[in-house]
């Protein structure tokens, strides 16, 4: 999926994309069963942020504080987000490749969000690994792991865990401010605008727009590593349930087949002008009856 200003500029060469209606078609969805609040987490599992000026051994824990993804994530998922972009942080030789020639800002984009990676893999008691752009620029974790990560303006994260407590991740991260004209149209079914129109009303402090679109970019994180099939805007359905801060995701799509998930669950969070979502698709023997 394109970001909202890359989509802005496309739809401003071609006209906004014609909106799939799949209002008439959609069942009665089930009751949200969002995961319990999150236990306190090892220090390192409950993620980073660098000290001003930060230049010391890149993995050490030199200041642990409460991180934002962490509570929206089960306490069997490490987290690890930061604020500001660690310095003098190593690449691996695979990583380095694919920003040998690149901007400062992609650079340090794809450097922060490694180093978050690096602390995580600390935080399941794993050394560190190189961590290379697959298809699509999935990020390529080891075998036996589930894992995501995402950066926007002022925030960079990612978040780890072991297949056997979690299937497939996916979070992503938003400045707390409108999308640009025209987008919200572009990405969203008539139920969502609907929704986000009365939680405008009811709830001011929270650009919705832009957290459905958060939302949509979980769903594909999640949804992509299981799958290796493409997701368009108009293939899940999100609601949101602003009293627990949570979401649920019906996907629209039978192109996977029956084991593929038909609905995740998430949750949402907003800190210091950013937005965060995060869903996680719970190993098969972990599900709730």
């Amino acid at each position: 999926m394109a970001g909202p200003e890359g989509l802005a500029r496309r739809s401003g060469a071609r006209g906004t994309a014609r909106t799939t209606r799949y209002d008439s078609r959609l069942p009665s969805a089930p009751p949200f069963r969002l995961p319990s609040a999150r236990a306190a987490p090892s220090s390192l599992a409950r993620g980073a942020r660098p000290l001003e000026g930060w230049n010391q051994s890149p993995y050490g824990p030199e200041r642990i504080e409460d991180s934002m993804l962490a509570e929206l994530l089960p306490s069997t998922v490490a987290a690890v987000e930061v604020r500001t972009d660690p310095v003098d942080i190593p690449l691996f030789p695979e990583e380095e490749a694919h920003v040998r020639d690149a901007a400062p800002k992609r650079r340090a984009e794809f450097t922060a969000v490694r180093w978050c990676a690096r602390r995580a893999m600390a935080g399941l008691g794993l050394p560190a690994a190189p961590v290379v752009p697959g298809r699509r620029g999935a990020p390529g974790w080891g075998p036996g792991l589930a894992g995501s990560m995402t950066h926007c303006a002022g925030f960079r994260a990612a978040a780890l865990a072991r297949h056997r407590d979690v299937r497939s991740l996916g979070i992503d991260a938003e400045p707390n401010t409108s999308l640009p004209a025209g987008i919200l149209e572009e990405i969203s079914l008539g139920p969502e605008r609907r929704q986000i129109a009365a939680l405008r009303h009811a709830r001011p402090e929270i650009a919705w727009d832009r957290l459905l679109f958060s939302a949509k970019e979980s769903v594909f994180k999640t949804w992509y590593p299981t799958t290796g099939l493409e997701l368009g805007f108009h293939q899940a359905l999100i609601t949101f349930d602003p009293d627990q801060r949570g979401f649920r995701a019906r996907l629209l799509t039978a192109a996977a087949g029956d084991s593929a998930p038909r609905s995740y669950t998430g949750r949402y969070g907003m800190e210091g002008g950013i937005l965060a979502t995060a869903i996680a698709q719970l190993a098969p023997a972990l599900v709730p009856a």
